[in-house]
């Protein structure tokens, strides 16, 4: 929680949508956002995204997006903030039961 940031939009006393440093490194933030799904196809979205990259920037991070191969929407909204798919990521699960 010491290295991690995020932001959210309010619509009367619901949390709309929000966006949060997943993960972070020396060198990247992980991005990750969620919106409400009655607050879905509206922007906000877009517009915490857009504010944890310009965080991210500002602390001399490198903003990275990861999503799952899937998540055509999480997809699309990468692509509308200019990220670039470079890979593919994978699940490893445990066999071991906790």
């Amino acid at each position: 929680m010491e290295k991690g940031k995020g932001y959210c939009i309010t619509c009367d006393d619901d949390i709309a949508s929000w966006a949060f440093s997943a993960a972070v490194s020396t060198k990247e933030t992980d991005i990750g956002i969620e919106t409400d799904c009655k607050y879905q196809q509206q922007g906000l979205g877009l517009i915490v995204a857009k504010k944890m990259i310009q965080y991210a920037v500002s602390q001399g991070k490198k903003p990275v997006w990861a999503c799952h191969y899937k998540n055509t929407a999480s997809e699309k909204m990468a692509e509308k903030l200019g990220f670039v798919k470079d890979a593919e990521c994978f699940v490893i699960r445990s066999r071991y039961e906790a």
